[in-house]
């Protein structure tokens, strides 16, 4: 009976771990300021930013994994950013762009999420409309982010599978999640990282590449050097921040081999510097 007993306390102790771990897990965003800022250029756009206001607001109080607190703290601000840019001699047509800024104070320092989301708007009768879609899209966008940064690097890993290369993969998710594991600067991430700087979404291996630099994986260099073939000059600085904060002397082989011969000047001077910071590296070890 002893024995029963004391594996039910067990039980019961692991199962309310369990919960409190995905409830922590399940906490709504927390907003206490909105702002908006209305960058178009002219009064094209058929609502005031008191409405836009509202309507923000009317979303986000209808929003589940939004807690709307306005007391005015800094601790989660949202700032909504957009800009209309009409069509001539279209009454009221154009295209609305939206981006959303979160910000909220941790223990962990200043953490920030962003979403956006672009959309044509046909006349002056559908401003409001368009308006509330691409915010609700672009909320969906950064809220994501902010669940996904809280997620393991294995449960981002499965929920990227092999549908990088699917062109049925939202975009915008795919990139969000390269960029998160990128800060978590796992290592077991970097096959997966590779394979998708390699493949044909361009903007994902422009991601991927980043996420490879914070990494700092000397596993990913042959696929980074690959890579920065015959690319632009911002990319391949890029490439060469990644080698430079791999090390190693094959980074230091690459990284002499440009400085001296590349017909680019900029990426001659990058190389150069992030040769004297690899070299620097090998003799202290």
């Amino acid at each position: 009976m002893t024995l029963r007993i004391f594996c039910l306390v067990v039980l019961s102790v692991l199962l309310a771990a369990f919960l409190l771990t995905d409830c922590s897990c399940r906490q709504p965003l927390l907003i206490t300021q909105l702002f908006v800022d209305h960058v178009s250029d002219d009064n094209a756009f058929g609502m005031e930013r008191e409405d836009i206001r509202q309507s923000c607001k009317k979303i986000l109080s209808n929003e589940k994994n939004v807690k709307a607190k306005w007391n005015g703290s800094r601790k989660g601000i949202l700032r909504v950013r957009f800009r209309f840019l009409p069509v001539q001699d279209k009454d009221g047509a154009g295209r609305l762009m939206i981006n959303l800024k979160y910000s909220e104070i941790t223990n962990q320092g200043l953490q920030q999420y962003f979403g956006s989301a672009s959309m044509n708007v046909a006349n002056l009768r559908e401003h409001q409309v368009m308006f509330e879609r691409a915010f609700s899209e672009s909320l969906e966008e950064l809220i994501s982010s902010w669940q996904g940064e809280k997620k393991s690097t294995s449960q981002l890993l499965e929920s990227m599978s092999e549908a990088w290369a699917d062109d049925t993969v939202h975009e915008n998710q795919l990139l969000q999640n390269i960029h998160l594991l990128g800060i978590k600067k796992e290592k077991k991430a970097v096959p997966v990282l590779i394979k998708i700087l390699l493949g044909g979404n361009e903007k994902a291996s422009i991601a991927s590449l980043a996420a490879l630099t914070n990494i700092a994986d000397p596993a990913a260099l042959d696929a980074v050097t690959q890579y920065a073939e015959r690319k632009n000059t911002e990319v391949r600085k890029q490439a060469i921040l990644a080698v430079r904060q791999m090390g190693g002397l094959k980074s230091a082989a690459w990284l002499f081999t440009l400085s001296t011969g590349h017909e680019d000047p900029e990426v001659r001077v990058a190389a150069s510097e992030a040769l004297i910071y690899v070299e620097e590296k090998l003799k202290k070890n």
